[in-house]
């Protein structure tokens, strides 16, 4: 009941980033980003766990995930581990009932879009909180891949669980 919702963000542009263009957090939902454009970042947009129905259309996404901030630079620097860890242009991670329309992906680290459920591969950090909600009922049309590795990768997380013997 606390979560933002029912919020425009329309002709917006974040150029290099220190993180993530536009990060939305846990359970906010009904949010409405047009024509934003989001050019190298470490990620272009992040909608996390229990967000839903939300709206992208008309925008930008180029360059993200080849990047990480370096605190001690304060500058956007190429990610070190790059062969291992580039990002997206666009993370949904257990968030439902999204759309992404008429949107240009180019040259984005691992993928255009990614949708996963995080595998809580990071289970002994306190700060993480299981997901229970899957990236169900997101809807990607007529959008525009560009030089990228994959365009849209669907279970992109399932490899990633690093203590399998968590789960049983």
């Amino acid at each position: 009941a606390d979560a933002p919702r029912n919020i425009r963000l329309v002709n917006i542009r974040v150029i290099d980033g220190h993180g993530i263009g536009f990060f939305l957090d846990s359970f906010e939902n009904n949010f409405v980003f047009s024509n934003v454009q989001v050019i190298r970042g470490a990620i272009g947009m992040y909608l996390g766990k229990g967000s839903r129905s939300n709206l992208i259309e008309n925008s930008r996404f180029v360059g993200n995930g080849l990047y990480t901030y370096d605190d001690e630079k304060r500058m956007l620097v190429t990610r070190r581990s790059l062969h291992k860890n580039p990002r997206e242009g666009i993370a949904i991670d257990a968030s439902r009932n999204n759309t992404v329309t008429n949107s240009y992906f180019e040259r984005n680290g691992i993928a255009g879009i990614t949708l996963y459920k995080n595998c809580y591969e990071k289970h002994t950090d306190p700060k993480q909180i299981p997901r229970i909600q899957h990236s169900n009922s997101n809807e990607i049309t007529h959008n525009t891949f560009v030089n990228e590795n994959t365009g849209v990768w669907l279970a992109s997380r399932q490899d990633k669980i690093q203590d399998r013997s968590y789960f049983g």
